[in-house]
């Protein structure tokens, strides 16, 4: 077992707007876990290293690491229950389904909404099945065995 603490990797850069809105979230969320969890703030732009090493395609990234091992990560903006998700989850070295967003949540309802209207307009009831599939999405986090 390793003696380095828990890492969280938050790839970012200079160019990303939602970085620079989530930025405070994360220094937050850093903050409430300086015990148990450290933050290394990567630049993009100035270390293409660690972004081919952890295979980083877009900003934000946060990368979860216990013992060296990757334990999750997340692509894009992150609420701050998401972020106190993937620092826990460094700290006890596995990273449960993150939460949806709301608008997450609001897409995912409205696609299926839409394959209802084009369900019940060509009288295809069969594509019932795929709005109970995509509304069942829409709260997949709510399911009690997401996180086995």
């Amino acid at each position: 077992m390793s003696d380095q603490k828990p890492q969280v990797l938050y790839f970012t850069g200079a160019h990303c707007a939602v970085c620079r809105r989530m930025a405070p979230r994360v220094q937050a969320t850093a903050e409430d876990f300086r015990d148990r969890v450290d933050l290394v703030e990567i630049d993009v732009a100035a270390d293409a290293g660690q972004v081919a090493e952890h295979s980083v395609r877009a900003v934000p990234t946060l990368v979860a690491v216990h013992d060296g091992t990757v334990v999750g990560r997340a692509v894009g903006g992150q609420s701050r229950e998401a972020l106190n998700e993937i620092f826990a989850g460094a700290a006890a070295g596995r990273l449960r389904t993150l939460p949806l967003s709301t608008t997450d949540r609001a897409m995912r309802l409205g696609a299926a909404a839409a394959v209802g209207v084009i369900a019940y307009l060509a009288a295809q009831p069969l594509l019932l099945v795929v709005v109970a599939g995509l509304g069942l999405y829409a709260f997949w986090d709510h399911m009690p065995l997401r996180n086995r």
